[in-house]
C-alpha cells in the first residue's frame, strides 16, 4: 500500500485531526537507529535459506489501557489505536533495520564455490557471536563456540558483493535462533538494541593537546576513523559530544587522560543515560602510541592502559576491552527474564503529548519488551513494564533517566501487585 493510500485509509478511520496527529507526532520520533547499524544496501536479491518454524508472530499493539478516567482520557483509546496502527508500524521497520545490520556481516572470499562459502559462513557467525558476547578476537574455548559446529543452521540468507573491489559474501543470520541457542547454553548476551555510547577523545601529537570531534582534520582524522571503524565492527553505536562551550567547561584533555570520573559524568549527563567511553591517545617521540581508556556504565566504571605500540594495535586492543566490559555490564541470558514485570506509577502526565512522550521513553529503555498502561487517574498512570532483562537492571536505568524524577512510593498499593519491584516517578517532559 502506498503512503497516500495509507493516509486516505487513516483519514477514513481516525478523521483529519488524528491523521495530522499521526504525521506530526508519531512518525518523526518513533525510533532512534544508530547510523552504524542503519546503512542499507542496493536492491540486489539475497539468496534466502528456507526458514524453520511456524507462522510469523501476530501483531501486538505496543501498549494497552485497561481503565481510564479524567477530562482528557475519554479520547485516549482512539488515539492509542491510531498510535498502534501508525507508530508501531514505523517502530517495527526501524527496529528491524537495526537488527538486520547487527546480524549481517561481509566476509571476503576467493571464489563462489560452496566450500569457500561454507568457510565464510563459519567465520561470519563467529563475528556475529563475538558482537553478542563481547569476544572479538576468536571464540576458542568460549561456550558460544559450540554454535560454529552447525553454522549453516543459523544462516538466513546470503549474496555476493564487491567490497573495495574484492569479492565478498554478505551473510545474514537468524538472530532469534542464535539467541535461543545461546540461552539454552546459559550464555549472557548483549542484544542488538543498544543505547548510543558517548565517546570522548583527547589526543597529544607533537606536544599539541586537543579534544577531538568528527569535524577534525589532519592526523587526528585518521585516528578517529580507526575508532569509528573498529566500533562499527563490534556493533558499538557511538555518538560524539558537541564540544561546545558547555562541554569544554566540564571536560578537558586532563579529565580524559586522567580518567576523572566526576568530570566525565557531569559532562556526559546532557547526552542521555547510555555508556561512556573516554580515551586519551598520546604519541611518544619514538612514534609509539599510548592509550588511557575509561569506561562508565551506570554505577560501574573501569580504567585501563594500552601500549606502547602502533596506533592500530592500541585502538584494537582498547576497543576489544571496552566492548567486553560494556557487554559484561549490559548482557543477560536470553529468555531468563522474559515475561517478568516491573510495576511503576508515573505522575505529572498532563495531557496526550505528555502521555505519548512518556510511553515512547519507557519503550526505549533497554530490556523493556512492552509497556502496559493499567490505569489512568488524572495525571497519574499505573504501568506494568514487561521486561526481557533483569528487572533490577531495568529499574537502575529508569532511576538514571533525566526524564524521570524518583519520588517516594505511594502510601496505598496502587499498582495491584504482579511485578518484582515497584517504583514511582514524576514525568519531566
Amino acid at each position: 500500500m502506498t503512503a497516500g493510500a495509507r493516509e486516505r485509509q487513516a483519514a477514513g478511520r481516525f478523521g483529519v485531526f488524528r491523521l495530522w496527529w499521526i504525521r506530526v507526532n508519531v512518525v518523526p520520533s518513533a525510533c532512534y537507529v544508530s547510523p552504524l547499524l542503519q546503512a542499507t544496501r542496493s536492491a540486489v536479491p539475497m539468496a534466502v535459506k528456507p526458514l524453520s518454524g511456524g507462522r510469523p508472530a501476530p501483531f501486538r499493539a505496543p501498549c494497552g489501557v485497561q481503565n481510564a478516567s479524567g477530562l482528557w482520557s475519554r479520547g485516549l483509546r482512539s488515539l492509542l489505536r491510531a498510535f498502534a496502527w501508525g507508530g508501531a508500524l514505523v517502530l517495527a521497520v526501524c527496529v528491524g533495520s537495526a537488527q538486520a545490520g547487527f546480524y549481517t556481516v561481509e566476509v571476503p572470499v576467493d571464489n563462489r564455490q560452496d566450500t569457500e562459502r561454507e568457510r565464510a559462513v563459519e567465520a561470519g557467525l563467529e563475528r556475529v557471536l563475538g558482537r553478542m558476547v563481547g569476544v572479538y578476537d576468536g571464540l576458542e574455548d568460549h561456550p558460544a563456540a559450540a554454535l560454529l559446529e552447525e553454522a549453516e543452521r543459523y544462516l538466513e540468507g546470503f549474496r555476493y558483493v564487491r567490497v573495495d573491489d574484492q569479492l565478498a559474501v554478505e551473510l545474514r543470520y537468524e538472530g532469534p535462533l542464535i539467541r535461543r541457542a545461546l540461552g539454552e547454553r546459559e550464555v549472557p548476551v548483549w542484544d542488538s538494541y543498544r543505547a548510543p555510547i558517548l565517546l570522548w577523545v583527547a589526543t597529544e601529537i607533537d606536544g599539541d593537546r586537543q579534544m577531538v570531534n568528527p569535524a577534525v582534520t589532519g592526523p587526528e582524522q585518521d585516528l578517529l576513523e580507526r575508532l569509528q571503524r573498529g566500533a562499527e565492527e563490534r556493533a558499538l553505536p557511538l555518538i560524539f559530544p558537541l564540544l561546545d562551550l558547555t562541554d569544554r567547561r566540564r571536560v578537558g584533555f586532563l579529565d580524559v587522560w586522567g580518567g576523572f570520573e566526576e568530570s566525565l559524568e557531569e559532562g556526559s549527563a546532557r547526552y542521555g543515560r547510555g555508556g561512556v567511553i573516554a580515551v586519551g591517545l598520546r604519541q611518544a617521540a619514538s612514534g609509539a602510541w599510548h592509550g588511557r581508556w575509561s569506561i562508565l556504565a551506570g554505577e560501574q566504571s573501569r580504567q585501563f592502559h594500552v601500549g606502547p605500540g602502533p596506533l592500530e594495535a592500541v585502538v584494537e586492543e582498547g576497543l576489544n576491552t571496552a566492548g567486553r566490559l560494556l557487554t559484561e555490564r549490559y548482557a543477560a541470558i536470553p529468555g531468563e527474564h522474559d515475561g517478568q514485570q516491573l510495576e511503576l506509577v508515573l505522575t505529572g502526565v498532563d495531557g496526550v503529548d505528555h502521555y505519548l512522550g512518556a510511553l515512547r521513553h519507557l519503550e526505549s529503555v533497554r530490556g523493556v519488551e512492552r509497556v502496559d498502561v493499567r490505569r489512568v487517574d488524572g495525571d497519574q498512570l499505573v504501568i506494568s513494564l514487561i521486561v526481557e532483562r533483569n528487572p533490577e537492571r531495568v529499574a537502575e536505568d529508569l532511576d538514571e533517566s533525566e526524564r524521570l524524577w524518583v519520588e517516594p512510593l505511594p502510601a496505598a498499593d496502587v499498582a495491584g501487585g504482579g511485578g518484582q519491584i515497584t517504583r514511582t516517578y514524576r514525568w519531566r517532559p
